[in-house]
C-alpha cells in the first residue's frame, strides 16, 4: 500500500511540476502567496468576529430562529445537567439558575459559563436540529446501486468522493471565498488521494470476505467427504 501510494505521489508531483513549467510559474512563490493570502484571511476573520461580538443582537434581529432558549429552559437545561449527573459545575446555585440572564454575546458564552454548562447548552440544540446531516460513513461505504455483485473502480471512488464533499457544503453556514488556482490543484490532489484509500479499503474488505467464504466453504466440502 504505502509503495502505491509513493508512486501516486510521484505522479501528482511531476504532473504539477510540469503544469508549473508550462505556465513559467515558480512553486516556492506559490506556496509565498498562498501563505500571504491565509494570512490577510485569518487577519479579516478576527476583525470580523470582533464586529460580530459587537452587533450580535443586530446581528440577528428580524431573523426566525431555529430554536428559542429563553431564561426558564436555559434554567431547566442546567438543572436537568446537574440531576443527571452531580458533578457537572454551575456557575450558581440551581435555585438561583432561573434568575441568570442569557448571554448577550459570544464572548460573553466564552467567559460566563462554565464548561459544563456550555456543553449542556450545546447538547441540548444539537439535539433539537430541524436538519440532521447524513450518515458519512454509511455513504462512504455505499457501492454502486447498478449491481451489489459489480466491483468498485477507482473512477466510482473518485466519484463518491467528490459527492460527499459537495454534500459537506451544503451544511456551511459561511460563505466560502473562490479557491486560487494553486488551492483547487490541492483539493484536487486531496479528493484523488482520499478516494485512492477508500478505493483500497473496499478491496481489503471484499478479498477479507471473499478468503473467509472460501474457507467456509473448503471446510463444508470435507465435512461431507
Amino acid at each position: 500500500f504505502l509503495q502505491e501510494y509513493k508512486e501516486f505521489e510521484e505522479d501528482i508531483t511531476q504532473k504539477i511540476d510540469g503544469i508549473l513549467e508550462e505556465l513559467h510559474w515558480d512553486r516556492e512563490t506559490i506556496e509565498k502567496n498562498y501563505e500571504r493570502k491565509q494570512k490577510s484571511q485569518e487577519d479579516k476573520k478576527i476583525d470580523d468576529h470582533v464586529q460580530f461580538s459587537e452587533n450580535y443582537q443586530d446581528f440577528y434581529k428580524g431573523r426566525i430562529p431555529s430554536l428559542m432558549i429563553d431564561k426558564e429552559l436555559q434554567a431547566k437545561i442546567l438543572e436537568d445537567a446537574k440531576t443527571a449527573d452531580p458533578g457537572v459545575s454551575l456557575k450558581l446555585p440551581v435555585e438561583d439558575l432561573v434568575t441568570r440572564d442569557l448571554p448577550k454575546n459570544p464572548d460573553d458564552v466564552l467567559f460566563n459559563f462554565t464548561r459544563d454548562e456550555k456543553l449542556a447548552l450545546y447538547e441540548y440544540a444539537a439535539g433539537k436540529l430541524k436538519v440532521n446531516p447524513e450518515d458519512e460513513k454509511s455513504y462512504l461505504l455505499k457501492c454502486p446501486e447498478e449491481s451489489s455483485s459489480k466491483s468498485m473502480t477507482f473512477a466510482d471512488a473518485v466519484d463518491m468522493e467528490r459527492q460527499l464533499k459537495r454534500r459537506r457544503m451544503k451544511y456551511r453556514t459561511t460563505k466560502e471565498p473562490p479557491l486560487s488556482y494553486s488551492e483547487t490543484i490541492r483539493n484536487l490532489i486531496n479528493t484523488q488521494t482520499d478516494a485512492w484509500e477508500n478505493y483500497l479499503k473496499q478491496n481489503e474488505l471484499k478479498e477479507t470476505h471473499h478468503k473467509r467464504k472460501h474457507g467456509k466453504d473448503k471446510k463444508h466440502k470435507r465435512s461431507r467427504s
